[in-house]
């Protein structure tokens, strides 16, 4: 008896909702960009407001992932019970994840209710590999799934970001790398940036950001190697994975550990960067012009680069400069940072180091 009061309460409110939309020109004062309502049974559009606006879906994607899968299993072509190994590419996935290690493996049935729940990412990755080989080629399968069921104006084609750091004088795209030199395409990079830049314009993150504010990229990666790795990628043989390109302006590298949390709160807090960098070159030559390359100050003739904030970038550029002309330089770093820079730099650099014990002790104790 219940479920049939349930089942006519049910049915009365699809009745009310048909004659209030019905009515075609109704004002919900709905505050989003877009949006659409659709009677199930029949396809008839109820209501829409801007239903053709491209906007990204984020981890709507996850439900053509699910999609695939089922008809996967559905086809025959895998079972729920196989076993799925997780690859280092997919264990490298940050955000929402089921924490995958490398190497590990689960049935596509735990896979599923990981991706479900969880909205796993690094679960997700891994089912894209194991279905088609490459998570590219998922890509394609999921944009041509896509087209089949008549969604002409979607395509699939995810920013590696995690998230949004803002800060008081700085916006982060934060990517997650792990040990490895992870996925990339320049194009996307570009768009997040673009519509980031545009929401900073029309006061959508916050009134405290004008549009002058800087959007620095900041990867997170398990130790300092990594940013060798990332430093040195010439993108792979398919060229795509992370190059070191202008689709920001500052690349920073963190390793994810303890000395990497002094280093992004010194990254968030202008002050402490600025009043570091005044105690750094107190004892320097200031800049000089005649020097044809980017530098903060002189020391003994040499060009000094100021590199504790670990911008790969800019250090990429000061080490190709001092290459083509023959010179070398001086670096100034953290000494938990020396080793990695030594190795991308080679015999370019001379190279000073802050104790990152007493720099901790000075300004956060």
């Amino acid at each position: 008896m219940k479920k049939v009061i349930c089942f006519f309460i049910c049915v009365c409110f699809m009745m009310q909702s048909v004659v209030v939309f019905a009515e075609g020109n109704t004002d919900l004062g709905l505050n989003a960009k877009s949006a659409i309502l659709m009677e199930e049974s029949t396809g008839n559009i109820l209501y829409e407001s801007n239903p053709d606006e491209r906007l990204p879906i984020a981890s709507v994607t996850k439900v053509m992932t699910m999609l695939l899968i089922m008809e996967a299993v559905d086809s025959g072509k895998i079972s729920l019970d196989d076993m799925v190994t997780v690859s280092e590419n997919a264990m490298s996935y940050g955000g929402s994840t089921m924490f995958l290690e490398t190497g590990e493996q689960l049935t596509v049935n735990d896979m599923l209710k990981g991706i479900a729940v969880a909205s796993a990412n690094d679960g997700c990755v891994a089912m894209a590999e194991h279905l088609a080989g490459s998570e590219s080629a998922f890509v394609d399968m999921m944009n041509e799934k896509a087209k089949e069921l008549g969604m002409e104006t979607t395509k699939i084609n995810n920013s590696r970001a995690i998230g949004i750091l803002l800060t008081e004088s700085l916006i982060f795209p934060v990517f997650y790398t792990g040990s490895t030199v992870m996925k990339w395409e320049y194009k996307t990079e570009i768009r997040l940036k673009a519509l980031l830049s545009h929401h900073i314009t029309q006061g959508v993150l916050s009134d405290h950001y004008c549009h002058k504010i800087p959007i620095h990229a900041l990867f997170i990666g398990s130790n300092m190697e990594t940013a060798v790795k990332l430093m040195t990628s010439t993108g792979g043989v398919r060229h795509s994975l992370f190059t070191l390109d202008t689709s920001f302006d500052y690349f920073h590298f963190i390793p994810d550990s303890h000395a990497g949390e002094i280093l992004l709160k010194i990254l968030c807090s202008p002050t402490i960067g600025r009043q570091l960098t005044v105690l750094l070159l107190s004892d320097l030559e200031t800049v000089n012009p005649s020097i044809s390359m980017e530098h903060d100050a002189v020391r003994m003739g040499q060009p000094v680069l100021l590199a504790y904030d670990f911008d790969m970038l800019r250090i990429s550029r000061f080490i190709t400069a001092l290459k083509l002309q023959r010179q070398t330089g001086h670096l100034i770093c953290f000494d938990f940072q020396k080793e990695a820079l030594l190795l991308y730099c080679g015999d370019a650099v001379t190279i000073s180091t802050i104790d990152l014990a007493k720099f901790e002790r000075r300004f956060f104790s």
